[in-house]
């Protein structure tokens, strides 16, 4: 989770203005947030991608907006919600192929920096949903199965180089939507 500390800002701005134009100020800058929130999820959701080789429709379900900035509580939260993800979702950029695919020895899926091929693995299908899933076998025995998961989309989102991403995206956007936001509801007073 990151912190972005806006008092400075509203108070500034609020020794500015009439007692009347002080009121649209909590609104601007819940308005400004939940903005400026939307972007920074959208920025995350990027790097994660990338860090992982998920799509972006995939951790785009994981990174939410868990709360959104109200006139009485200025804060707003992403965050991600812990999915596990199956190795048989992370894809090869830029083919049409799905994500892992079944090799001699195992099952090759392109998952954190490179592919590689996780030993002892295979393709089968889902008991409950009939999907496509990775196992692995836990004993000599056909059964009990383990499926086997992928990089956790919580544990990307909190490394620190996705982090840097998200504050620099929500001190660059901060101004900008803000003064957007005022000058919008400084209009609607009357």
């Amino acid at each position: 989770m990151i912190g972005l500390d806006i008092r400075a800002d509203v108070r500034n701005t609020e020794r500015w203005l009439t007692a009347v134009q002080k009121k649209a100020v909590p609104k601007a800058a819940s308005m400004a947030m939940n903005r400026v929130t939307i972007t920074v999820r959208k920025d995350s959701v990027r790097g994660i991608s990338r860090a992982t080789a998920l799509k972006q429709k995939r951790v785009r379900e994981a990174v939410v907006i868990a709360v959104k900035a109200r006139r009485s509580h200025l804060v707003a939260v992403v965050a991600a919600r812990p999915k596990r993800i199956n190795l048989i979702e992370f894809v090869t950029k830029g083919k049409q192929v799905p994500g892992a695919f079944r090799r001699q020895t195992g099952v090759s899926a392109k998952a954190w920096a490179g592919r590689k091929v996780y030993k002892g693995t295979f393709i089968g299908r889902g008991k409950s949903s009939g999907k496509p899933l990775v196992f692995a076998r836990t004993s000599t025995h056909p059964k009990p199965l383990k499926a086997i998961h992928g990089p956790s989309i919580p544990r990307t989102f909190v490394q620190e180089e996705i982090n840097r991403v998200m504050v620099e995206t929500a001190s660059r956007r901060w101004p900008i939507e803000f003064d957007r936001a005022l000058k919008f509801a400084l209009s609607r007073v009357r």
